[in-house]
């Protein structure tokens, strides 16, 4: 019931109230086990996937406490269960902050990245959208979100993280907190 529950997790994640208690309540009645962490002292980790007690199990930690950052981990992380947990019992996922190239280019991470991208924003959809010459003012980027049905913060984290545009749209300033 992969698509059921990333449809009822997008409705969720745009509305952003109560945020953390309804995705947590959600993955455990489709069987996944939720730990959130609030934001653990010099530790660079924002997301683990692990079987635990023969159930799939989610960490994540607020270490950024932002929708878009938050959307975008727990979709990657329900990647890496869909994709290879699923199949595989033995494994587990740790996404961190670090330079190892290797890591970050392996197989598995990438086709994480691109599981919570393209559910969280269909990528033909997306190409057309961060192609167009268009100014990206609030009103497009909330009509943008608004279509695909998702909180307007995750087109702008996205277009921000790809765009590079993180210096220019500033962090604080857009991004509204989970």
């Amino acid at each position: 019931k992969q698509d059921e529950l990333i449809i009822k997790l997008k409705e969720i994640l745009k509305e952003n109230k109560k945020t953390l208690l309804k995705v947590e309540s959600l993955l455990n009645e489709y069987g996944i086990k939720l730990i959130i962490e609030e934001r653990p002292d010099k530790c660079p980790i924002d997301a683990y996937s692990f079987w635990s007690n023969g159930k799939p199990a989610i960490g994540i930690t607020l270490r950024h406490k932002r929708i878009d950052n938050f959307a975008f981990n727990l979709l990657h992380e329900l990647g890496h269960v869909f994709l290879h947990l699923t199949n595989d019992n033995t494994v587990d996922f740790i996404d961190y902050e670090n330079d190892n190239q290797k890591y970050k280019n392996s197989s598995e991470e990438k086709q994480a990245n691109e599981f919570a991208s393209n559910h969280l924003i269909d990528a033909k959809v997306w190409a057309l959208f961060k192609n167009e010459e268009i100014d990206l003012t609030d009103s497009i980027i909330k009509q943008f979100a608004k279509q695909q049905n998702i909180h307007p913060a995750i087109v702008l984290g996205r277009l921000g993280h790809e765009l590079n545009l993180y210096p220019k749209i500033g962090r604080a300033s857009c991004r509204e907190r989970v």
